[in-house]
């Protein structure tokens, strides 16, 4: 074949041509793709193809183009199906012109002419000619054609007979055929059937502009000689074989042809110019080009490259544009690196406030300034070369020749986290390089990763970061000789864990599940240090005042040699001697919030070996005067505990850091901007995944569910309890709905709509757990069928020997609640709340857990109760009224399902169905797997709703059924 084709070029141009027509004949037929053909005898060839192309045409059936009897002469013709056979047709026309020189119409009949004759001849030589009406309609549903009229068979017969005898004539003139007499409608019936499916219905047939074989090309160049500019050049390029030509040189012809390869077009700005027009709609760049009077490019800025690429390219593709690209490689994060020296900026020591110096931790707080460089593989930006790519906003870089796609947002992302690092109010000191190590610690795969170097004037400032970020791998130190008792493994972390920060000056958050021992870690930490220096300055301890017992009971049992003093009660003013004096000969100095507020002028004075605060909720709120107080006291370590550390907002969190590590969270303004709004917005994502990162040396917190902490507790299974509310009740309940929104309505202002609404909340509570709570009279427990319920499941845990704690926020309820169990069990169970003093708090805890006191049933208020307390003797728990935090509810729950529990817990929560209390519930539970911040300890989120979305949460069910009241 090869030496064949190589013998046409010792051929004439018109010997060449004919063997190019004679191969695309034999092609076409080797593919079947012909199509039967009649025409009366002596049509002319031009008469033959506008016969074809009406035929291709018509969709209804009509009369016809030929209606009279006569003879007619057959021809095989071909079906045009493929493009690539209808763009050799218009290639071979434009040849013929040229070798020729004939008009294109004469070069056109002569092409068809001799291209038919041949088809027709080499059909008629196969062995198996085929059947006129091969080419039947593809639609499903059938066709009028399938029905034969009268004589249309033999016209058929005829017809076939006709194609199949060989071309005796020799004649190209005219098709010549055997012929066979037939009715002209029938003929044209027939081939308006098998034309429908041809090429022969588009307008190509005349087309010399090349707009079926033709497109646009558009190739996309780099700048070049110091430019910075993209150029996109346009080409008209064929469709099928590698033939192309820059529409620049069309502008150059003297005439209207354009000659590409051996082809010449004419009039290509015919689809040219409106192709154009059509990108213009997608490109600005092409718009601008066609202002130009002879448009041949178009010139991208290099700020508008990478939009380019990225989504008009795409766009200009589905029009029909073939777009070539320089050689563009990707650049991986992998091959980027982002670069920052830290150094130090001024030998001056920033003076840190006088209760946290002689640590060193704020030892370190020189200012440093960082140097920041983007490595891209072997080449390296300066901060500002890297600055001058955003400011160009082009992600495209020259790296040794060749062009590469940068990450720029990844960079720019990943720069900002640590740029963002740095508390602008700081100057760059010590905790910001800490920040920046941290956060630019990355494992997400997409990240850019950061390498972070120290010079030799700031190694002490390395050496603390490498310090901090060892902290959850603790240098192993035996358990305390003092400590009487076993630490379980994660206890033992965590006291290792404490003692590794102490060594830093570093503060800690240890943010354990309630149960897991906190207490414990904190007693082994001291009874290490009394070991490690038994002289040093005493350590404090604020908790609230319901846990000053628990405390002092937990340090007799495991830490007997730790002397303690308790500042509290109403003769600690009456002591003799000065506090500094009378504190001196104990290890730890216990105190209530509520007193070191009293007592701030004597705690801050004195130089405390730790500072620990328990609950440390209680400092959530940095505008509250204990958490400013607590913020001043002066500690060598200091130290919060709390199963909670976000209750409702992460200015919660903040404010707990204010006092444990002051400053390593940032100002409350900048912890807003960087972590608070963003993570508000999204819930969850990649902010909160650093804000995790920069906790993670300092706060400790392990799960019960953790694997690793193997607590082997038994199970514990929570249930909604649904009561029903009693008529009295129900009418209550919608009173209090209703002056509600009579009074919101009307309100102007957002703090009284505000209070309103929490006024509301609780008297809608307070119905639903008794009448007696909002209107009087008696607490009967058939006026609250909540309260009856209680009493019937609390009948039936108690009767198989099992003891209860029930939770309520309200004190008048506990009392109607002990004043129900005792007329219905005939003993009373004690009441633990605020109002009790913490010595007799400690004494009703003792009695109830150690089994002195004989009621199985202990009744608590949720905030006097709710922490800290170890009720381990009891194994069901009952919520009787909701606190709209599950944080908070769990806490409480803690009390009993902790270390030291042997028996299944039972959690039941008291829900009235048809009210707002069902409806929370519901709401709670969507939340309860977000952030904790997303619903709080307090029920203001609840003000924050609409007036129609507070309807529908307070508004009495009305399909509700009223408790059926007992007589």
């Amino acid at each position: 074949m090869t030496a064949a084709r190589s013998d046409e070029s010792m051929l004439s141009p018109e010997l060449q041509l004919l063997v190019r027509l004679v191969r695309l004949a034999a092609d076409i037929v080797s593919i079947h793709d012909v199509v039967a053909f009649a025409a009366p005898r002596d049509t002319c060839l031009k008469d033959v193809i506008a016969a074809c192309v009406e035929f291709a045409r018509q969709e209804e059936e009509g009369v016809g183009r030929w209606t009279s009897k006569g003879a007619f002469a057959a021809a095989w013709l071909p079906a045009w199906s493929l493009p690539q056979h209808r763009a050799l047709r218009a290639l071979y026309i434009s040849e013929a012109e040229c070798t020729t020189i004939r008009t294109t119409e004469e070069a056109s009949e002569w092409v068809d002419g001799f291209l038919f004759l041949c088809i027709d001849a080499f059909v008629r030589d196969n062995v198996t000619v085929p059947p006129v009406r091969e080419a039947e309609p593809k639609s499903g549903g059938g066709s009028s054609y399938r029905i034969m009229y009268r004589g249309e068979e033999e016209v058929l017969t005829a017809w076939q007979t006709a194609l199949s005898n060989a071309n005796k004539s020799g004649t190209a003139s005219n098709i010549e055929n055997t012929e066979f007499e037939a009715d002209g409608w029938l003929v044209c019936r027939t081939m308006k059937q098998v034309f429908q499916q041809t090429g022969w219905s588009g307008d190509w047939l005349q087309d010399r502009s090349g707009k079926f074989d033709y497109y646009l090309e558009l190739q996309l160049v780099p700048p070049f000689d110091g430019e910075s500019s993209w150029h996109l050049r346009y080409f008209v390029a064929h469709r099928y074989w590698n033939a192309k030509r820059p529409l620049s040189d069309w502008w150059e012809q003297p005439g209207r042809d354009f000659a590409i390869g051996r082809a010449v077009l004419k009039d290509i700005d015919r689809w040219v110019l409106p192709k154009l027009l059509e990108a213009a709609d997608v490109s600005t760049a092409i718009e601008d080009s066609l202002q130009e009077p002879k448009t041949s490019e178009a010139v991208i800025a290099p700020e508008a490259v990478f939009s380019f690429l990225t989504q008009e390219a795409s766009e200009l593709e589905e029009l029909g544009f073939q777009i070539r690209y320089p050689d563009i490689k990707e650049m991986s994060a992998g091959d980027i690196r982002i670069r920052v020296q830290v150094r130090r900026k001024s030998h001056k020591t920033a003076h840190a406030p006088s209760h946290l110096r002689g640590t060193s931790w704020f030892d370190a707080q020189q200012l440093v300034e960082f140097d920041w460089k983007v490595a891209l593989g072997g080449t390296e930006l300066s901060e500002e070369a890297f600055q001058q790519l955003v400011m160009q906003r082009s992600p495209l870089v020259q790296l040794g020749g060749n062009w590469r796609l940068l990450p720029l947002d990844t960079i720019m992302r990943q720069m900002e986290t640590l740029r963002r690092s740095a508390d602008e109010a700081a100057g760059g000191s010590f905790i910001d390089v800490t920040r920046m190590v941290l956060l630019g610690d990355t494992e997400v795969q997409e990240e850019i990763p950061v390498d972070i170097e120290f010079a030799e004037d700031v190694r002490d400032i390395r050496d603390l970061v490498y310090a901090l970020l060892q902290s959850r791998r603790p240098t192993g130190t035996a358990s305390p000789r003092l400590f009487q008792g076993r630490l379980r493994d994660y206890q033992k972390m965590g006291y290792e864990w404490l003692l590794h920060l102490r060594k830093i000056g570093c503060g800690a958050v240890l943010a354990d599940d309630m149960g897991l021992g906190k207490t414990i870690q904190v007693l082994a930490y001291w009874c290490h240090l009394k070991d490690d220096a038994p002289r040093r300055s005493p350590h404090l301890l604020i908790c609230p005042t319901s846990l000053l017992q628990n405390w002092r009971a937990e340090i007799t049992r495991f830490a007997p040699t730790l002397a303690i003093y308790v500042h509290h009660g109403g003769d600690r003013e009456s002591r003799p001697g000065s506090f500094t004096d009378l504190i001196s000969e104990y290890d730890v100095v216990m105190t209530t919030y509520a007193t070191a507020v009293r007592d701030e002028d004597v705690l801050v004075t004195v130089e405390w070996d730790s500072v620990v605060v328990d609950e440390a909720q209680n400092v959530k709120n940095p505008e509250t005067k204990q958490a400013k107080v607590v913020s001043q006291l002066n500690g060598r370590h200091r130290i919060a505990l709390t199963g909670t550390p976000i209750e409702n907002r992460l200015e919660e969190l903040w404010s707990i850091f204010r006092f444990a590590i002051p400053g390593y969270l940032g100002s409350l303004s900048w912890f807003r901007r960087q972590f608070i709004d963003p993570i508000s917005n999204q819930e969850s994502g990649r902010t909160s995944w650093q804000l995790h990162q920069l906790l993670q040396p300092v706060l400790l917190r392990r799960s019960k569910t953790d694997p690793n902490i193997q607590l082997e507790l038994p199970e514990k299974w929570e249930v909604l309890e649904y009561a029903g509310l009693t008529s009295e009740q129900g009418a209550l309940y919608q009173s209090v709905v209703n002056r509600l929104f009579l009074s919101i309505d009307g309100t102007t202002t957002t703090m009284s709509r505000r209070g309103q609404i929490l006024t509301a909340l609780v008297r809608l509570k307070q119905v639903c757990d008794h009448p007696c709570l909002t209107v009087g009279g008696s607490p009967a427990v058939n006026r609250s069928g909540k309260l009856k319920m209680l009493l019937d499941l609390m009948d039936d845990a108690l009767s198989v020997g099992e003891a209860a704690i029930v939770f309520t926020q309200f004190r008048s309820m506990g009392e109607i609640l002990c004043d129900a169990m005792e007329q219905r069990f005939g003993w009373r169970p004690q009441f633990l709340h605020g109002g009790l003093t913490s010595v007799t708090r400690g004494e009703i805890v003792d009695a109830f857990q150690s089994g002195r006191d004989k009621s199985p049933v202990l009744v608590l208020s949720l905030k006097a109760g709710g922490v800290g307390l170890n009720l381990t003797r009891a194994n069901h728990v009952f919520h009787y009224d909701r606190w709209w935090n599950p944080a908070v509810e769990d806490q409480a729950t803690d009390r009993v399902f902790r270390i030291g529990q042997t028996k299944n817990v039972q959690v039941h929560k008291l829900v009235c169905t048809g009210t707002l209390e069902e409806r929370i519930d519901h709401l709670i539970q969507s939340k309860r797997s977000l952030s904790k911040a997303v619903v709080g300890e307090s029920e203001g989120w609840l003000t924050e709703m609409d007036n129609d979305a507070l309807r529908n949460l307070f508004e009495l069910d009305a399909a509700f059924d009223f408790e059926e009241e007992e007589v």
